[in-house]
């Protein structure tokens, strides 16, 4: 299951309003990953890819969420990993050249 967000935060500094615009997607996983940048490294890449307007956000926030609930018992872990978009660009080509 995956969610996406797309928005805006202010915050006043030194008496300036500033905003911060922001695209924020979410997925939960079936499986436990061996570890979370895996996954948040192939989700940014998939948002980069089918969403070029994200490149006009300050922000990309993927966060990566693996858990499980059976009624009497229930556990969650999530792991979120903030860049711009730019960053993101540099990270995963950075990652596919180590390949």
């Amino acid at each position: 299951m995956a969610t996406v967000f797309e928005g805006k935060s202010w915050r006043v500094s030194d008496g300036d309003k500033l905003e911060t615009t922001y695209f924020l997607s979410t997925a939960i996983l079936k499986e436990r990953p061996g570890d979370y940048e895996s996954p948040a490294k192939e989700i940014a890449s998939i948002v980069l890819h089918a969403y070029p307007d994200v490149m006009k956000k300050d922000v990309l926030a993927i966060t990566v969420t693996y858990g499980y609930d059976i009624g009497i018992a229930r556990a969650w872990r999530s792991q979120s990993v903030h860049h711009s978009p730019e960053e993101w660009q540099k990270i995963l080509r950075s990652s596919q050249s180590k390949l």
